[in-house]
């Protein structure tokens, strides 16, 4: 983010507070990054600018209206932000002359979707002698008029702005989970890309993708008898490799172009619900209870077949996602930070990487040879599958924290009879009672998927401070997790990876200390700490083993139960 004073002239000097020349802060954001505003409160910080004018003390402020935007981890909630540049204004008393000597400081939270900075910055400034240069021409005239309707904001200047070094100093050379995971150029990276997507399909923990796979090269040799079971074969694996590179397309241009976080929906526990709420219903659907309008799974039976490769490879690669994280940290960590062609390239190789087994088969269509041919027996594959889709599900709960379950399971339970409303919408007459009960399903899984998500409570951690904390290293091994009331990434990893369970656990097995490093206000012992673990944004989290605490071990942005796990292990060898 850059900074930059400008000193005018205002045209109506009447009608602007202090009837003096005007000073303008103009703030920058990088692209794909915004600053909250003025007015932010639920979540993330208050942009404050404080001013004083040399020989007049503190002065006023006018921030202009920002744009509203909608909180991450709670999508009920709008902020105010500004992800432009953005003029902040500061009219000068009529009597000053210059040189304008103006001592200021300023403090905001700069963040992309992915991570966010604090920043305390001093944007002191000095006019010069010269008269300030006539206004009147800038674009931001109108934005000053509604800055001005919303009134200044006084901010006194702090008594000693922390300079970096004023904090505790700490020393230590950390080292990281993965560091073969750690990137830094194009070319590693699409080769990261192409491996991670390729052994996609073989990870066990890809419970849909290995059941939707299974359908799709069965639903390839067993479909009608309108085309050859090669033609057949080929035309099925081409539109699911389809599905698969436009997923990854769309997931690239959406990244891109909005500076989302890869895998982020999956660590919200609402994304995880739902999910796990549709493959119960698509488990449901195989084993009779219904037949889905524009998905049916059931072999032989598409009677949009193109439409229906298409799909089951958009939704096995979109369940496949959440599975890159052990392979792609690094090169997520680096892509995400590129820009848009750069990130597109990277998630596009994935893509091909995923689809590359499909593809193959495109070319060599004579491997259906080794598919037995459809017949009777497929029904009882149906019912195979769809136990794979319940499995998923089971996989799907265990990532949900512990106090979300009982919720998840209810979730599940109001599904059934939904799904079964769904089944007698399609037999009954009148176009109508068919659209009354499926209105009536959609209410009751809409209004179970509602409670469902209500947050729950957290888990108490020991606040930190800088002598307790030096006095406990080397004694006890510390888990200390570096957050913020403004971190929408460090709400989601609390509620879907240290949740009470796992830290109970954790706690009891390694003896642990927890210690919680609070970031949400200006915290120089704090911030000097993650600077010195090699950490400039949050969440962070580090483990400093009693054994040898100056070389802790840490995991940055977005980390797993797993990856926590073997952090833990590791730390206790050292």
């Amino acid at each position: 983010m850059s900074t930059d004073w400008s000193f005018l002239t205002p045209p109506r000097q009447d009608k602007h507070p202090g009837g003096g020349a005007l000073a303008v802060l103009q703030l920058t954001p990088h692209k794909g990054w915004y600053v909250y505003s003025d007015r932010a409160s639920v979540v993330g910080l208050p942009t404050r600018l404080a001013v004083e004018l040399e020989g007049y003390g503190p002065l006023p402020v006018f921030f202009p209206p920002g744009t509203m935007k909608r909180d991450k981890a709670d999508r009920s909630i709008q902020v105010e932000t500004y992800p432009t540049p953005t003029p902040l204004f500061v009219p000068l008393p009529a009597e000053a002359k210059p040189p304008y000597r103006l001592k200021a400081s300023l403090s905001l939270l700069l963040c992309s979707d992915n991570q966010c900075l604090p920043v305390n910055q001093d944007v002191s400034a000095d006019s010069g002698g010269e008269s300030p240069a006539p206004g009147g021409k800038e674009s931001w005239w109108p934005l000053f008029a509604k800055a001005l309707e919303r009134g200044p904001v006084l901010t006194p200047l702090p008594a000693s702005t922390p300079a970096e070094g004023s904090a505790r100093q700490w020393d230590f050379s950390p080292s990281y989970l993965q560091p073969e995971r750690e990137v830094s150029a194009l070319l590693p990276a699409i080769l990261f890309g192409l491996l991670a997507g390729f052994l996609l399909n073989f990870m066990p923990c890809v419970l849909p993708v290995v059941s939707l796979k299974l359908t799709a090269l069965l639903h390839g040799a067993s479909r009608g008898a309108h085309l050859p079971r090669q033609e057949q074969f080929r035309e099925h694996n081409l539109f699911f490799a389809l599905g698969v590179l436009c997923y990854f397309l769309f997931l690239s241009l959406l990244l891109g172009g909005t500076g989302l976080a890869w895998g982020q929906m999956f660590q919200r526990p609402g994304t995880v619900l739902a999910l796990t709420a549709i493959l119960f219903a698509l488990s449901l659907s195989l084993f009779g209870l219904y037949t889905l309008p524009i998905v049916d799974m059931k072999f032989g039976q598409a009677t949009r077949p193109r439409t229906q490769a298409f799909l089951t490879g958009v939704l096995a690669t979109l369940l496949a996602t959440p599975c890159s994280g052990p392979f792609l940290g690094g090169v997520l960590g680096w892509a995400l930070l590129q820009p848009p062609l750069v990130i597109s390239t990277v998630f596009l190789s994935i893509g091909l990487g995923m689809a590359a087994p499909y593809l193959v088969m495109v070319a060599s269509p004579g491997l259906v040879r080794i598919l037995p041919k459809p017949g009777p027996w497929v029904g009882h594959i149906e019912k195979a599958v769809a136990f794979f889709l319940m499995g998923t599900c089971i996989y799907l709960l265990n990532i949900l924290p512990e106090n979300q379950i009982i919720p998840a399971l209810t979730l599940l339970w109001f599904t059934v009879p939904a799904a079964w409303l769904v089944g007698r919408a399609a037999r009954v007459s009148g176009r109508l009672n068919a659209l009354i009960l499926r209105g009536v399903a959609l209410a009751v899984v809409l209004i179970a998927f509602v409670w469902a998500v209500q947050p729950r409570q957290e888990t108490d951690w020991i606040d930190f401070e800088a002598e307790s904390f030096a006095d406990d290293l080397g004694k006890n091994t510390l888990f200390v997790e570096f957050t913020a009331d403004w971190c929408p990434s460090c709400k989601v990893l609390n509620q879907a990876v240290l949740t009470p369970d796992n830290l109970a656990s954790w706690r009891e097995r390694y003896d642990l200390t927890l210690v919680r490093v609070d970031l949400s206000e200006s915290n120089p012992d704090g911030e000097a700490l993650l600077r010195a673990i090699g950490g400039k944004s949050i969440p962070v989290l580090a483990v400093f083993p009693a054994r040898n605490p100056d070389k802790p071990l840490v995991l940055r942005d977005f980390y797993t139960t797993r990856d926590i796990r073997e952090a833990l292990d590791a730390s206790l060898r050292r």
